[in-house]
């Protein structure tokens, strides 16, 4: 896995950057695609996911590592819509 980690980093492509943020949170395709910045606490180091995203219908709260939050302060610095992950629509992230 080490290697693999390896070498999304050497990547600067969106698709990259999720993959790793998927692998480090354990969520689902969808709601990584899917995630928008009102959803992010990176002083709490927490991700809230709202329960109309989740498949269970329950509201979900992920640690973030403080790999995840550097991912997240680093696409923050570059930010140009309300997706953090941008280049997907919201229809799109359900299909996920």
């Amino acid at each position: 896995m080490g290697a693999f980690v390896a070498k999304l980093r050497e990547r600067e492509a969106i698709t990259s950057i999720a993959l790793e943020f998927l692998n480090l949170t354990a969520a689902r395709t969808g709601e990584v695609l899917g995630a928008e910045w009102p959803e992010f606490d990176l002083e709490g180091k927490v991700w809230t996911v709202s329960a109309k995203r989740m498949k269970s219908n329950r509201e979900h709260r992920v640690p973030l590592s403080p790999r995840g939050v550097e991912i997240i302060e680093k696409l923050r610095a570059a930010r140009t819509g309300a997706f953090v992950f941008p280049g997907i629509s919201r229809s799109q992230a359900r299909h996920w």
